[in-house]
């Protein structure tokens, strides 16, 4: 029978598995927190979760819960909704820090994540039995407690147990304060706090009863006020510190509730102890006898991999961490002038000052490198003497190689077909293997065929303004300033009147027996197309500058063009309200119109500027697109025409998206003016959709439509197709550009004398408000 439970199981998780693949997600191990992660002795514990089983193919989700801060038993269901949300494929396994966030989770294992496994980690023998003691504070905690074992019987879950050694921990604290005589107990007010008080008391009053006890509780005094406290304890006063939580409602300093575990350390006299890991290596707590962090993550990866290999959770038998030690923090204990010599021999310590070979090790490794360096320079000097004579002998080899190699490069220059050529630095003479210079007057027939010339000859078929350039490269080759010349240079054609471009260059071909330069090995090709083509480049370079230049001139003007139009708008208007009469008011409303008009042309030959110039900006913001339509719906009701009807079709769920709002805006404010202007009679109706790949928008009216051949040309530049109705014919082409910024898709359906409809898309994130 075991043995056929066992097989339904591997079924079982093995089709799990399946469906996650199936649905693009990984098998999943969620880690639920009554609270959050901040702590050391819970962070540890999903840690080595995620790195040991991220490792195997898993993905490990940590959600923290929160739980102080619920006050209603919405809230719960909140918190179990936004658990779904997080995880909406049933996940492998369940680990649970802390056994409120299984109580919360309790319903999911009831339908959602039936018979998933689960482990409830830091857990204590009795818990309570429903979700609504957790915001019930008023109860007394130990009347409403129950066996653990009788909450999860029914559930496929086993525990891990934390034990708490509060007597170990006096123990240790009475061996660094021998005068104690009181215990000061800082908790708060959840009910692992008060039961852990329950204990401490429990513990003073059969093992210690010469010592008194002073809780201090977030129920009943302040935060402040609980550092005051502390500031008056002496040494006679040991302070066990549990836990310290408040919710954001409560009326506190959040600075000093934030930073409790720091200021504790500032204000108290008296060192402050711990019954778990609280960070104890940072210094701001003394630390206590518990089991670590890294040796209860341990046991429960150990109970992970029981139950992944195919072991039911309820089969595995309550687990406790029964690695228990002292930890302390030697500065903390020596910052609240603890003497060292009450410092247990056998406890682990963190921050404790180094010992003699730890203090030296840098110079005592720093004098044995010393020693070894020395030595190693006596022996490197012996061999060196040994391997100079070597080198003599090989310099000499590889300078005949050099000569060599020099006398065949010599020759593959000669069998090329570049002009190749050789400067006799001694005689002052050029040889070269091609008659390039045919109208030099002075030149010998050389060796092999070659042609000679002089180099006064050479100087004087380059150009005037490159001379200086070339005789100064020459030179400097000559006297060892430079490794090869490389140069571009201007020189007489076979014609002897134009100039033709070539690049020269050259390397000490042989030297002397004085090591210096007798001959220069040289080449030469003809570059006239390749400075032709640079030339093309820098004019084209300069013609696209000055565009640039122009555009951003017109982008840069916006001010001062926006400024007296802004004037004569304004007394415009004023003009208007000052009961003019019939022929002014008429005269008044031309002026109104045609500053629109001008407007609207200077604000798109602007854009198009910006556009040109690359100076648009996108600005991206969260929006409601709803409220946007309703305030672009108000604004153009009074601009329709007389006997057309402007409606709003937007969805009954309001939809926020991450875009551009004022591009966008741009894009629907010129969609539903174009109608406004093209609408005689019927309707305009404007509004969106939500796709899958993001939003639909879009304007429809009946106005006169747009003749089939011209709907290619509708998104162009200063495309008109009425000459009277106003317009620039700029608008939609600007549209179009915010659109491709956007990647999003703009078009237009019409047909002639029933209307048109104007649309375009964009890809977003869709959410609710």
């Amino acid at each position: 029978m075991r043995n056929i439970i066992l097989f339904i199981f591997i079924i079982l998780t093995v089709h799990l598995n399946m469906s996650a693949r199936g649905s693009g997600e990984k098998p999943s191990i969620v880690v639920l927190h009554s609270i959050n992660f901040e702590e050391s002795w819970t962070k540890q514990t999903y840690l080595d979760i995620e790195r040991k089983f991220g490792e195997e193919g898993f993905t490990v989700k940590a959600i923290p819960l929160q739980i102080p801060g619920i006050r209603t038993m919405e809230g719960f269901q909140e918190k179990r909704t936004m658990i779904l949300e997080r995880v909406p494929v049933p996940p492998t396994l369940v680990v649970c820090i802390g056994d409120p966030s299984w109580l919360v989770a309790r319903p999911l294992f009831d339908k959602e994540w039936k018979d998933i496994p689960s482990i409830i980690c830091y857990a204590r023998d009795y818990m309570y039995p429903k979700e609504e003691y957790l915001i019930d504070l008023d109860k007394n905690v130990l009347d409403t407690l129950v066996p653990i074992t009788d909450v999860v019987k029914d559930y496929n879950a086993t525990f891990i147990k934390y034990p708490v050694y509060i007597k170990q921990t006096i123990e240790l604290i009475k061996k660094l304060q021998p005068e104690l005589t009181k215990l000061a107990f800082i908790f708060d007010r959840r009910y692992i706090s008060q039961q852990t008080k329950a204990d401490v008391e429990a513990v003073l009053r059969k093992d210690f009863p010469g010592i008194q006890f002073e809780p201090l509780s977030t129920t009943s005094i302040s935060t402040e006020n609980l550092l005051d406290r502390l500031a008056s304890f002496d040494n006679k006063t040991g302070v066990l510190y549990y836990s310290w939580y408040r919710t954001r409602k409560d009326n506190e300093n959040r600075y000093l509730v934030d930073n409790v575990q720091k200021m504790t350390n500032s204000f108290s006299v008296p060192p402050i102890f711990t019954l778990q890991d609280v960070q104890t290596e940072n210094g701001n707590f003394a630390g206590g006898y518990y089991v670590s962090p890294e040796d209860y993550a341990q046991v429960t990866v150990n109970t992970i991999e029981m139950i992944l290999s195919g072991k039911d959770s309820k089969e595995i038998p309550i687990q406790t961490a029964e690695t228990p030690r002292a930890y302390l923090n030697y500065q903390h204990l020596l910052l609240h002038q603890i003497d060292p010599g009450l410092y247990p021999p056998n406890a682990t310590y963190f921050q404790e000052p180094p010992g003699f070979l730890q203090k030296y090790k840098i110079h005592i490794i720093s004098l044995l490198v010393i020693l070894a360096l020395l030595i190693t320079i006596g022996i490197l000097r012996v061999r060196l003497f040994i391997q100079k004579q070597k080198a003599k002998d090989k310099e000499l080899q590889i300078a005949r190689q050099a000569q060599d190699l020099n006398q065949k490069y010599q020759l593959v220059l000669k069998a090329s077909n570049m002009m190749t050529w050789i400067w006799d630095v001694k005689e002052a003479r050029l040889e070269c293997n091609n008659i390039y210079l045919t109208q030099r007057s002075i030149r010998d027939k050389g060796t092999d065929g070659q042609f000679c010339m002089s180099a006064d000859e050479f100087y004087s078929g380059i150009h005037p303004e490159d001379l200086e350039q070339m005789q100064d490269a020459i030179n400097k080759l000559i006297a060892g300033e430079s490794i090869s010349i490389d140069e571009e240079i201007r020189y007489l054609d076979d014609t002897g009147l134009e100039y033709t471009w070539i690049e020269i260059f050259a390397i000490v071909g042989k030297t002397d027996p004085e090591g210096k330069p007798a001959y220069l090995t040289g080449g030469t090709t003809l570059i006239n197309q390749r400075k032709k083509m640079e030339q093309e480049l820098r004019d084209k370079e300069k013609i696209e500058e000055s565009n640039r230049l122009k555009s951003a001139f017109l982008a840069n003007m916006s001010h001062e063009i926006r400024t007296p139009l802004n004037a004569i708008v304004g007394f415009s208007n004023l003009l208007a309200q000052t009961n003019p009469s019939e022929e002014t008011k008429e005269f008044c409303e031309i002026i109104e119109t045609n500053n629109e008009l001008l407007l609207q042309l200077v604000n798109d030959i602007l854009d198009l500027s910006k556009i040109e110039a690359g100076q648009m900006d996108f600005i991206y913001s969260e929006f409601n697109v709803s409220t946007l339509f309703r305030s672009l719906y108000q604004t153009f009701q009074s601009r329709v025409k007389d006997g057309v009807t402007l409606y709003c079709e937007i969805p009954e769920q309001d939809c926020v998206i991450y875009s551009e709002k004022n591009r966008l805006t741009q894009v629907i404010t010129n969609f539903l003016t174009n109608a406004c202007k093209f609408t005689f009679q019927g309707s305009i109706r404007m509004g969106y959709k939500e796709r899958e790949d993001g939003l639909y928008f879009y304007v429809k009216d009946t106005g006169k439509g747009i003749e089939r051949k011209n709907l290619p040309h509708v998104f162009e530049r200063f495309a008109k197709f009425d000459s009277f109705i106003q317009g620039t014919g700029l608008g939609l082409s600007i549209c179009q550009t915010i659109l491709d910024n956007l990647h999003g898709k703009i078009g237009v359906e019409s047909e002639e004398g029933k209307g048109s409809t104007f649309w375009f898309t964009i890809p977003c994130a869709v959410s609710t408000p």
